[in-house]
C-alpha cells in the first residue's frame, strides 16, 4: 500500500503544478511530482513510467535553469498621470486581482498620486502608486504585478531606481498598510517590518 501512496502523491503534485499561474512554481512543483512518480515507476517495475517521468524531470530542470540564469531587462515610466489612458486601462483590466491584494485601493482617494509603470523585457508587468507625505514618509497605496511576474524583482528594481532621488528630496521611510495575509508575507519578504498592527515600514 505504501508504494501506491507514492504514486498518489506524485499524481497530486503533477496535477497541482498545472494549476500554477507562475511558470517557475509550475516547473518546480512539476519537477517534484515527476520525480516522485518516476520513483513509483521504479518500485512497481514499470519502466515506461520511470523513463517518461525521468525525461520530464530533465526538462523541468533545464527550464528552471534557464529561468534562473536569464537576465530580465527592467524599465520604469514615472511620468504617468492619473488622467492617462493606459493607467485607467491597466487598473480596470486587473481590478479583480488588485482588489484581492488591495481591497481598499481607490486611486481617486490618493492625494496627488505618483504612478510608476514597471516594464520587464518591454512588457508592462506592474504598477506602483505612492503618495509623498510631509514628514518624510512615502505611503505606498499600490504595488501590483501581473501573475507571470509576481515575484520581488519588480519592486526591488523600483526601490533601487528611486531610492537616491527620494532621499535627495528628504524622504526616509516607505510605509504600507494591509490586512491581507498574503500581502503581509510579501511585505516582510521585501524587507518591511511590522510597525503597529496592520502598518509596515521600511527605510529608503
Amino acid at each position: 500500500m505504501w508504494i501506491e501512496y507514492i504514486g498518489y502523491v506524485g499524481s497530486v503534485l503533477v496535477a497541482l503544478s498545472l494549476t500554477m499561474n507562475n511558470i517557475r512554481n509550475l516547473r518546480t512543483i512539476n519537477l517534484f511530482g515527476a520525480a516522485t512518480f518516476g520513483t513509483y515507476g521504479v518500485l512497481i517495475n514499470s519502466y515506461p513510467v520511470m523513463f517518461l517521468n525521468s525525461f520530464i524531470v530533465i526538462i523541468d530542470i533545464y527550464y528552471l535553469y534557464k529561468l534562473s540564469t536569464t537576465k530580465d531587462y527592467f524599465n520604469i515610466n514615472d511620468t504617468l498621470e492619473t488622467t492617462d489612458f493606459f493607467v485607467h486601462k491597466f487598473l480596470n483590466f486587473h481590478q479583480v486581482e488588485i482588489e484581492s491584494f488591495f481591497p481598499n485601493f481607490n486611486i481617486t482617494k490618493v492625494n496627488n498620486p505618483k504612478i510608476i509603470l514597471v516594464s520587464r523585457n518591454l512588457r508592462p508587468v506592474g504598477m506602483f502608486i505612492y503618495e509623498q507625505k510631509d514628514n518624510g514618509i512615502i505611503k505606498i497605496h499600490l504595488d501590483f504585478a501581473i501573475k507571470d511576474y509576481r515575484d520581488t524583482k519588480n519592486v526591488r528594481y523600483v526601490f533601487m531606481t528611486k531610492a537616491q532621488e527620494l532621499k535627495d528630496q528628504g524622504f526616509h521611510t516607505f510605509k504600507a498598510s494591509t490586512e491581507v495575509r498574503k500581502h503581509e508575507k510579501y511585505l516582510l519578504k521585501i524587507g518591511f517590518s511590522q510597525a503597529d498592527g496592520k502598518e509596515f515600514e521600511k527605510s529608503i
